[in-house]
């Protein structure tokens, strides 16, 4: 899964060079990942390409003639220009493109070295060359029309400006309500962005509902997991489920006997080693006499304020692979809150026709709120205070 960590960690560690790689085959391998392999991937989940155009990956022998880049007629500072290709107004083609990303890529590579770290700057012809390089691969991969470099070099210029103006923009107006929230927390609202005008106005504020005690966010919950502990292993128990379904950013994951997993910051050698040879176990293999029926997970995220939750884990060896494809069933007070949020499906992705809990009631205000915009609008989109 893309959210996987230890996909993410692979990932990172692909993009390394290798002490032994010349510049060339590092280029080359780097190009084969990013323009064929995962491309590939990608196309594999049938459903992104119902409604558009599908991917073509990028071969790079097929490109260029013998698998060879454009020659190098001189040593001038651009990759480019060094090849012949002195025209920036021009929109180079695939194969030239995939020269300039080879090219480029090496050169870059020895200045890393020199160097000790590199940092894009427009004015650097050699950065504009792998900048345009790449994107036009990327462009010519999904079919998107490419750029000239001279084109390419004022959009990637304009970027670190256009984004650096936003987060500033965007980080005033959060200490503005958070000063306002601060002040009056019973005066805060939800606000709905409207389809359509009303009243010539396109937001509608709406009062916040009360903490929903079952809820993990709001309070402290407990949720049932029944899965097969005896072939689960714990690395997909906390990228799936933990990270993955309930969106812990840094958990730490313990039961009555002891810690699981941890964050890394700030952790010696040894139990680093402890808790990445942990990911890889069964449930049932785990220290501490292992992960079995009824056994209580408590998980905390200190990076997420208050956050926590206990997950109470049940033995269960039908769970059905084609209705829960992530190899667990999430029971309890997850269904009736993403049915209270308008979710009519399962953790994953199945229909839940269990029926409500006399608990998990929606509230007056939950209810006054569901008529009001139904009968305001036809389509709303709740958005952040």
């Amino acid at each position: 899964e893309d959210g996987n960590a230890g996909d993410k960690e692979e990932t990172a560690s692909f993009f390394e060079r290798g002490s032994d790689e010349t510049p060339t085959d590092y280029a080359e391998r780097v190009f084969t990942r990013v323009f064929k392999v995962d491309i590939e991937r990608v196309l594999i989940m049938e459903e992104l390409w119902s409604s558009r155009k599908k991917p073509q990956p990028a071969e790079l022998h097929a490109l260029l003639a013998g698998g060879k880049p454009l020659p190098i007629l001189d040593e001038h500072p651009s990759a480019a220009t060094s090849m012949g290709l002195t025209d920036d107004h021009k929109i180079w083609s695939p194969a030239e493109s995939a020269s300039v990303f080879l090219r480029s890529t090496e050169r870059l590579c020895e200045d890393f070295a020199n160097a000790g770290g590199l940092i894009f700057d427009k004015e650097n012809t050699l950065a504009v060359d792998f900048v345009t390089a790449a994107s036009n691969l990327r462009s010519y991969v999904y079919d998107i029309p490419m750029q000239s470099k001279f084109d390419a070099k004022g959009i990637a210029g304009n970027i670190v400006h256009a984004v650096a103006t936003t987060n500033a923009i965007v980080s005033g107006y959060i200490v503005l309500e958070a000063i306002k929230l601060l002040r009056a927390p019973e005066t805060v609202k939800e606000h709905w962005v409207r389809q359509y005008r009303s009243a010539k106005r396109l937001l509608h504020a709406v009062d916040c509902e009360a903490p929903n005690k079952k809820c993990y966010v709001c309070g402290s919950a407990t949720l049932d997991v029944a899965l097969d502990v005896r072939t689960f292993i714990f690395g997909d128990l906390l990228n799936k489920l933990i990270k993955g379904r309930l969106s812990f950013n840094s958990p730490t994951v313990a039961t009555n006997e002891t810690i699981l997993f941890e964050p890394s910051e700030g952790l010696e050698d040894d139990e680093i080693r402890i808790y990445e040879r942990n990911m890889t176990k069964a449930l049932v293999e785990l220290p501490g006499g292992g992960i079995q029926g009824g056994t209580v997970l408590h998980v905390t995220d200190d990076t997420q304020g208050d956050l926590k939750v206990q997950i109470v884990i049940e033995q269960a060896e039908d769970v059905d692979e084609e209705e829960y494809p992530l190899g667990f069933r999430m029971v309890g007070d997850a269904p009736a809150l993403e049915r209270e949020a308008g979710d009519e499906k399962t953790e994953n992705g199945a229909a839940d026709k269990r029926a409500r809990e006399p608990g998990a009631a929606r509230s007056d205000d939950s209810v006054k709120k569901q008529k009001m915009m139904e009968t305001v609008d036809d389509d709303c989109e709740v958005v952040e205070l």
